[in-house]
């Protein structure tokens, strides 16, 4: 789901959280709110495949690893309809650079991290993303 055209650039920047783990889920929705976003919480990677049919995301921030589907899926099959949809893979491991590299516009971080952390590495998500409205002036 692709950015309107007739979208303000200050409206605040919506993300799509899918995490199976509730205590990851509800700490990360509350952190990535405070610092001044719209966020959806997933439980499963279906649910999120059904929000994102229904609304338009800026990013997806993910558990890396599910049982139903990994992060790397979930975000391949959202990328479908989106493909230049930033993502941020969470993980309880080091996800290798060059995995990365070639999903293009992602970035990883390990748990645990400080909520400080992930909404910087939010906003580096957001500066990397290609055509990103705020890099357009």
């Amino acid at each position: 789901m692709g950015r309107d055209d007739d979208e303000s650039q200050d409206a605040p920047k919506r993300i799509l959280l899918v995490d199976d783990d509730p205590m990851v889920s509800s700490t990360v929705s509350r952190a990535l709110a405070r610092a001044g976003w719209i966020v959806t919480p997933c439980p499963d990677p279906a649910a999120g495949v059904r929000a994102f049919a229904e609304q338009r995301f800026d990013a997806l921030v993910t558990d890396f690893a599910m049982p139903q589907m990994t992060g790397v899926e979930l975000a391949e099959t959202l990328r479908e309809r989106a493909p230049d949809l930033p993502v941020l893979f969470l993980s309880g491991w080091k996800v290798e650079g060059e995995r990365l590299r070639s999903l293009g516009n992602a970035r990883a971080m390990q748990k645990p991290f400080r909520a400080r952390e992930l909404v910087d590495e939010v906003h580096a998500l957001f500066s990397d993303a290609p055509g990103d409205p705020v890099d357009d002036d």
